[in-house]
């Protein structure tokens, strides 16, 4: 059992020391990276071999796409210019969600941009929201890990050893448990997360709407 732990461990940290972003350029070029900041014109980034090295910055115009450790892909597009009007319209800053996938501005964003856009509008409510969303995905994840282990230790749990029995079937309904845990959680995270948009677009709808009133 001392061994199964043990290298239950080494393949967490196995996993988590390749989890990494990769920032593709318009030239091909891939950084492999930890993105620390993202802003409208720029991105600060850090080697992904040296996390403790140099922050490096990147002007988006030199991006094709940036795809995030936990599998969302943010793209960059360069903004064609208007032939026939000098000045730009100013696109709705509605944030969109299409199964389980987050659009602005007619263009996939990832979460981490979702919140950055609930910040620059101090949406502190939909922040919260999307917080506790945060969480209690991490704890549905959390219950997942956890009710492999104890699913495996009770099927090779001796069968002559005192109470063997009980501990199998016992370890079977908490590993079930938390497979229920997992599932349920990871539903109402996704509920949490579309809730923080929605709050965020009613929001921006009504911010919007007093911006064009006339005071006298």
């Amino acid at each position: 059992m001392k061994y199964f732990f043990a290298l239950t461990i080494i393949t967490l940290f196995a996993v988590a020391s390749y989890a990494q972003d990769v920032i593709v350029k318009k030239n091909g070029e891939e950084i492999e990276a930890k993105i620390i900041e993202v802003h409208e014109t720029e991105i600060h980034y850090k080697k992904h071999n040296n996390q403790v090295g140099p922050t490096y910055i990147l002007n988006v115009t030199s991006l094709k796409e940036i795809r995030y450790e936990n599998g969302d892909i943010e793209e960059y597009k360069t903004a064609k210019k208007s032939k026939k009007n000098s000045y730009s319209i100013k696109k709705s800053e509605k944030i969109v969600v299409r199964s389980g996938q987050y659009y602005y501005q007619d263009s996939q964003i990832s979460s981490k941009k979702v919140k950055q856009l609930f910040a620059q509008h101090n949406s502190d409510e939909a922040i919260t929201m999307w917080n506790r969303a945060g969480l209690n995905h991490g704890i549905s994840y959390a219950a997942n890990i956890i009710s492999y282990p104890i699913v495996i230790l009770a099927y090779f749990y001796p069968f002559n050893a005192p109470f063997s029995g009980a501990i199998q079937i016992g370890g079977y309904f908490v590993s079930a448990g938390l497979q229920v845990v997992f599932y349920g959680l990871r539903s109402l995270y996704s509920n949490q997360r579309i809730e923080a948009v929605e709050f965020y677009n009613e929001a921006l709808k009504l911010e919007t709407d007093h911006s064009n009133d006339d005071y006298y």
